[in-house]
């Protein structure tokens, strides 16, 4: 136990956050921590405010599905409105990343650091991105990858959910 809390506060000395867990319980560990449970023992630097990690895992599990049950032309509409916010409110992103990596510095190595740092054109490369997302969002949502006949009038499809 005592190389993992030092494996950790090391994390957490270097700006990571992290989550000791018993990996052996044969349960998918990663995947619960992931999905919002409570597992194990969470270390940061970082000051808990707003909404707790389990919260927040949790929120983002029950929005991904939200997005994932829209229909395509919804789903398009809300990606396409991400690109546009990103190229709207690109200075108060492009202020706010200066500031982290200004907090950051002496936490991070300086390839980390570079890594982080956003730009206009990292920005509109995000934008375009989302926007040739959103233009395919007919033709990658709702596709058929597998069918497999598990009993008698009972079929099992995979079918396709881009984000």
């Amino acid at each position: 136990m005592a190389s993992k809390c030092s494996a950790a506060m090391w994390a957490v000395e270097n700006a990571v956050s992290v989550v000791i867990a018993n990996g052996l319980t044969g349960a998918p560990t990663i995947t619960d921590i992931v999905a919002g449970k409570n597992i194990g023992t969470f270390f940061s630097l970082n000051p808990s405010t707003g909404p707790s990690v389990e919260t927040q895992a949790h929120m983002c599990r029950l929005g991904g599905r939200a997005l994932a049950a829209l229909p395509a032309e919804s789903r398009a509409a809300v990606i396409t409105d991400l690109a546009e916010l990103l190229v709207r409110e690109r200075d108060a992103i492009l202020n706010a990343n200066t500031l982290d990596l200004e907090a950051a510095k002496g936490t991070l190595s300086e390839h980390n650091l570079a890594r982080l740092q956003l730009s206009r054109d990292k920005l509109e490369t995000l934008a375009s991105g989302l926007r040739l997302i959103a233009e395919s969002a007919h033709q990658t949502t709702n596709q058929v990858l597998r069918r497999m006949l598990i009993a008698e009038d009972m079929v099992l499809e995979q079918r396709t959910v881009p984000i």
